[in-house]
């Protein structure tokens, strides 16, 4: 039962994001495992949104194992790979001060050509 209500929230955070289908990158990462709905010490930009690196959450446990698999699974670097996603944006006074990854849609490679 409790699978199941966990499962039923993650897609109704899915329904109701802020932002579709951004492109998000690293600016500092963190391989340890984050609660769902809380600060994971991980930050990212998302351009389209703040040109300012803020606080990553997790609010899908789906979307957390994406980008954690990413991390620890292989042999490229975080920095270099764009993650497209859907994200709740938290604010202060009306500016951005965390990303609420909701989906993970894409994972790209960011490369300098």
């Amino acid at each position: 039962m409790n699978e199941i209500e966990r499962h039923k929230e993650e897609l109704a955070a899915k329904e109701t994001s802020d932002y579709e289908r951004v492109l998000m990158v690293f600016k500092r990462s963190d391989i340890g495992d984050a609660n769902v709905g809380a600060r994971s010490g991980e930050r990212v930009i998302i351009e389209s949104i703040s040109e300012k690196d803020r606080a990553l959450i997790y609010a899908s446990k789906l979307a957390e194992e994406r980008i954690k698999d990413q991390m620890r699974n292989t042999d490229e670097n975080i920095f270099h790979k764009g993650f497209v996603v859907d994200v709740n944006v938290s604010t202060r006074d009306g500016k951005p001060v965390a990303y609420s990854v909701t989906d993970v849609k894409q994972i790209i490679d960011l490369s300098d050509d």
